[in-house]
């Protein structure tokens, strides 16, 4: 049994978080053959939520977000566009958040319950059946309100005001029924695993809005002008049927042998292609149990390997039959009539990855240091993707099995006890992981492009697909870029996009670094993650473009000004366009950092203590989350990935638990 709550309140004003968390768990016997086991999690969060998004941050700062008398959050303001003379008129100050942040209504309520009953029956030695049905039910309720002392809430209709509620209510609920047979022989050791699974998935939601209220303490929907009341709702529901089974052989602890089959029916896809087979088969040597194994510094090694594939279903429930949408908007014959919102594509299937797997466990000096290393390949055929198709089928994108793609890497992982005391102890545990990826076959052998990367046979798919950007012409302040040929130019085209595949947004490599920390009663567990290499692109600037009516990151006062100057950045034209601000290679950075994610301070009461207050077990936390993040290129006189990537920054946090175990 187990009783959490949280409360945050985050950084940026007008944003909330509280949880209460509740979870329980029930074991019965009943007799030598019949037991059962009862689980349940209910949570329920109250957030106020206050979204700011980067363009708020470029609200130029002498305009303040205040009238006059410093406290009425202001709604308009007087700017000029004209550069030659100053001919102020009034317009909404459309960047000013803080109306709504001080007087809007931005409430969301959530409560999931996730419960599942598991029995077990032991039909005889070495063969039980297990029924288990699990529920989970997420209910979200949002509750928006703008007054008549926000822009929003200023209304085309003779009162002011805008209300909108929404809900959402997700189902699911499984069950699972096995037979699981284990008995050992001898040396030779056997399990099987026959089973049935079924999933059902339910996604509802309501949404209704309207404006015009009598005051702002009346908010809602109902009350609005009849006129203005919108409303609507949405459903979808999938299923999977799924038959199991599994068999695994040993031999003397030295040998082992592993088989599976599944076969999954998912309602997802048409008639055509509704069930995928899947199955593996996995090999592995205890290679430090054989008699003639003599090595003394290597208490354990193990070399195994296996082959098997794997299907992808997360595809819309329509995306195999289509939708039509329905509308006033849309008549035929004097009635409401509907047109196509998505084309079907029946013949869509599973998309399958077939992985094979070779790796080693070693364990050195009496398991002191643990390391295991994998190798994999993972070729994915028949690969799910949403794209344009010919404006004749449809406007929209259509879900489609387009081609194949491979993917190469190597994990690895390090467990070392470097201090094993009485009283105190010290263990560390390294992971890191490289992964890379080539397109293999397009559909047609046709690439398809997304704006700044693009999908080539032969080419990684994380490989950005830009422009190159040149600099400034130190002539004229004249962005410049490199055209398909490596000429320099200064007019910016999209037709000179090339291949990157020295810029990826695949890291060369990540993983992360965990030490734990022990002394009497007392454990200090700390926690950080790394990402060495690979490119994000980010944003920071139009050059000068919007000049008047928005901020420019600090790096734009390093700009052009006369003949001759070097400079980072060209000239700042206002209202004059120079696209040199559309995508390209001036804007990649690289991802490389650390970030110190989590250090946790634990006492662990003692039982004698536990005993007194009827507990089974206690204790203490102090928790800290995202205390540090690092990059390379950081500053304080300048932006960096870290910055341009979190511009609100990353959120530390600082919070105490209380566990107790009954």
């Amino acid at each position: 049994l187990s009783l959490n709550y949280y409360d945050e309140k985050s950084t940026v004003i007008g944003n909330r978080q509280q949880r209460l968390a509740f979870r329980d768990r029930a074991s019965y016997k009943f007799g030598d053959k019949l037991s059962a086991d009862l689980n349940l999690a209910v949570t329920y969060n109250v957030n106020d939520i206050f979204s700011v998004s980067t363009s708020d941050m470029k609200v130029i700062p002498i305009f303040s977000p205040y009238d006059e008398d410093g406290v009425t959050p202001r709604l308009y303001n007087y700017w000029s566009d004209n550069t030659d003379k100053y001919e102020p008129s009034l317009r909404k100050f459309v960047y000013n958040q803080v109306p709504e942040r001080e007087f809007s209504d931005n409430f969301q309520r959530s409560f999931t319950i996730d419960g599942n009953a598991t029995v077990e029956y032991n039909i005889f030695k070495g063969l039980k059946f297990t029924t288990m049905v699990g529920v989970n039910s997420l209910n979200i309720h949002e509750m928006m309100y703008d007054p008549k002392t926000t822009l929003d809430g200023i209304t085309s209709y003779e009162q002011d005001g805008h209300s909108s509620r929404s809900g959402v209510f997700n189902y699911t609920w499984n069950n699972i029924d096995r037979l699981n047979f284990n008995r050992t022989f001898g040396k030779h050791s056997v399990t099987a695993l026959l089973g049935i699974e079924f999933v059902n998935k339910e996604n509802r939601s309501l949404s209704a809005s309207g404006s015009g209220f009598a005051n702002d303490h009346i908010k809602e929907v109902n009350y609005s002008i009849s006129d203005s009341r919108r409303g609507g709702s949405t459903a979808s529901n999938s299923r999977s049927l799924s038959y199991l089974s599994q068999a695994t052989y040993s031999y003397d602890s030295r040998y082992y042998l592993s088989l599976s089959y599944r076969r999954q029916g998912n309602s997802g896809f048409s008639s055509y292609s509704r069930w995928g087979d899947f199955s593996s088969v996995g090999l592995s040597w205890n290679a430090h149990n054989e008699n003639f194994f003599n090595i003394p510094f290597i208490s354990r090694l193990k070399v195994k390997a296996s082959y098997g594939n794997s299907g992808n279903s997360r595809v819309d429930t329509s995306a195999a039959y289509g939708t039509y949408t329905y509308s006033e908007g849309k008549y035929y014959g004097g009635l409401m009539g509907a047109t196509q919102a998505s084309a079907p594509n029946p013949g869509l299937s599973w998309e399958t990855t077939y992985i094979t797997n070779i790796g080693l466990d070693l364990g050195l000096f009496d398991d002191r240091v643990d390391l295991s290393a994998e190798y994999y390949n993972k070729y994915t055929k028949d690969l799910l993707y949403d794209g344009r198709v010919s404006s004749i089928i449809s406007d929209g994108t259509v879900t489609r099995n387009v081609g194949e793609i491979e993917n190469k890497g190597f994990e690895i992982s390090l467990n070392t006890k470097n201090i094993v005391g009485k009283h105190f102890s010290w263990t560390t545990d390294f992971n890191g992981a490289v992964n890379r990826n080539v397109i293999r076959k397009l559909y047609k052998g046709m690439h398809t492009g997304f704006f700044s990367y693009i999908w080539i046979e032969g080419a990684s798919k994380d490989a950005w697909w830009l422009s190159r950007w040149a600099g400034v012409d130190p002539a004229t302040g004249n962005a410049m870029w490199y055209d398909i040929n490596d000429n320099l130019t200064s007019t910016y085209s999209y037709n000179n996009r090339v291949l990157l595949p020295q810029y990826s947004k695949e890291p060369d490599f990540r993983g992360g670094l965990r030490n734990t920390f022990t002394w009497g009663d007392f454990s200090l567990v700390v926690f950080l993650n790394y990402t060495l290499g690979g490119w994000d692109h980010l944003y920071d600037s139009d050059d000068g473009y919007d000049i008047i009516s928005t901020n420019v990151v600090v790096e734009k006062l390093d700009h052009w000004q006369k003949p001759g100057d070097v400079s980072p950045n060209p000239k700042p034209l206002y209202k004059i366009s120079t696209n040199s601000s559309l995508s390209s290679t001036r804007y990649l950075y690289s991802t490389t950092n650390i970030q110190l994610k989590n250090v946790a301070l634990t006492y662990n009461i003692p039982k004698e203590f536990c005993r007194k207050l009827k507990v089974r077990s206690a204790s203490v936390s102090v928790i800290g989350d995202n205390l540090y993040f690092w990059t390379p290129d950081q500053s304080r006189d300048h932006n960096s990935y870290k910055t341009l990537r979190y511009a609100m920054g990353v959120t530390r946090s600082l919070s105490g638990q209380l566990t107790l175990n009954f």
